[in-house]
């Protein structure tokens, strides 16, 4: 069994956090017989989970167009079956680790999906409310602080 088809079934079927949950794991697709549908082998670390996830899990399965086989292996098997899939990449090439995504390489992605040629169509919009808050805040604090020491120097001439 390969660690990429097996995420690919992951992926496809549920996902690694819900099997990491679980403890369930799909091994593989076995062919039908005799008319009926290929079937996916799902690997379960307590059969007694089957009472709360089985039905979930059928309809999943059948949702993709196959039976469900359910065998039992061990949550140690699972789990390490799990951690192979999840450190299999699904996007894998030669140029992907030397590929930097640029602020012009996006926007021309964006231009070439959208079909539209015009430089103006895109822009990046920051939120920096935070930095107004912040200085609002330190202009409100200097403001009250000036205003104390001008009450306090106000006090010390009163005239007699």
């Amino acid at each position: 069994m390969e660690a990429s088809s097996t995420r690919r079934l992951v992926d496809t079927l549920f996902s690694l956090q819900w099997c990491r949950e679980n403890i369930v794991i799909p091994l593989g697709i076995g062919k039908g017989t005799q008319g009926r549908r290929d079937h996916a082998v799902i690997a379960v670390g307590n059969f007694s989970y089957l009472a709360t996830i089985g039905d979930f899990i059928e309809k999943r399965v059948s949702n993709e167009g196959f039976d469900c086989q359910f065998v039992q292996r061990s949550p140690e098997e699972i789990h390490s079956l799990l951690d192979q899939a999840a450190s299999e990449r699904l996007i894998s090439g030669e140029t992907l680790d030397s590929f930097s995504f640029t602020d012009d390489s996006v926007l021309e992605a964006l231009r070439a999906a959208g079909g539209d040629s015009s430089e103006d169509s895109f822009r990046f919009d920051f939120d920096d409310s935070e930095e107004e808050d912040i200085e609002e805040t330190s202009l409100d604090l200097s403001v009250e602080m000036l205003g104390s020491q001008i009450q306090r120097a106000a006090a010390q001439r009163m005239p007699e």
